[in-house]
C-alpha cells in the first residue's frame, strides 16, 4: 500500500512539472497565407491553440483617427499638470 501511495506522489509531482514547464508562444502572422499555414501545423501535431482578434469599438477607432488628425495639424497642446486637463476656459 506504502509502495502504491509513493508512485501516485510521484505520477503527481511530476504532472506538476510537465504543467509548470510549458510554454505558450504568441505569433504575428503577417498575412492570410501565414496564417493558414501555422493553423495547418498545429492542428497536424495536434498542439491546441486559441484564435483571438483584437477589436476595438468603433467610437475608439473614431476617436484615434480624430487625434491622429489633429496632431498632424498641430493641433495638439500637452498638459503640463493635472490643473491643465480640470481647467476648462
Amino acid at each position: 500500500m506504502e509502495q502504491k501511495a509513493l508512485t501516485i506522489a510521484k505520477d503527481i509531482c511530476c504532472l506538476k512539472c510537465y504543467i509548470c514547464n510549458m510554454d505558450a508562444l504568441i505569433v504575428y502572422p503577417e498575412n492570410n497565407e501565414q496564417l493558414t499555414a501555422l493553423k495547418a501545423v498545429m492542428k497536424a501535431m495536434k498542439i491546441s491553440f486559441e484564435q483571438k482578434s483584437d477589436i476595438y469599438p468603433q467610437q475608439v477607432l473614431e476617436g484615434i483617427k480624430t487625434s491622429l488628425k489633429q496632431a498632424e495639424a498641430g493641433e495638439l497642446k500637452p498638459y503640463k499638470s493635472i490643473s491643465d486637463m480640470l481647467d476648462k476656459k
